[in-house]
């Protein structure tokens, strides 16, 4: 996502947080250089995602949208900071223009500390364009 959320979405760099590869530091000819190394170092899931959110960036995001179980801590350390927040949970709800799954407990904690659910089907028009 790092390398494609400058150039298509205007979102530097610095702003983007996800699953990290693994990288290693390494000597070969006299020269050092560091290489990506197959393993994953920071698997970006539930309670990992505020974390490196954490980590990377320092701060408390002010928008998050999430859209099932591992969003869940992402959502909470969004609309828990001090200050203003949106916490938008998108609900997969229209298995005739897209896939549907469960999301229930993610819909619920929504209704309960009053999270913005976006329906698929009540209030997308388009998809996928054709």
């Amino acid at each position: 996502m790092r390398a494609l959320s400058e150039p298509h979405y205007g979102v530097p760099v610095d702003q983007v947080v996800g699953t990290e590869i693994g990288l290693r530091y390494n000597v070969a000819g006299g020269k050092s250089f560091v290489v990506r190394d197959p393993k994953v170092t920071s698997f970006e899931n539930g309670p990992l995602k505020p974390v490196n959110i954490e980590r990377h960036i320092g701060r408390r995001p002010l928008i998050a949208v999430g859209n099932g179980k591992s969003d869940i801590e992402t959502l909470a350390y969004t609309s828990d900071r001090h200050g203003t927040s949106l916490c938008i949970v998108i609900s997969h709800d229209d298995a005739s223009r897209e896939f549907e799954y469960r999301t229930d407990e993610v819909l619920k904690l929504a209704q309960e500390r009053g999270w913005l659910i976006v329906s698929i089907k009540r209030e997308w028009k388009l998809i996928f364009p054709k």
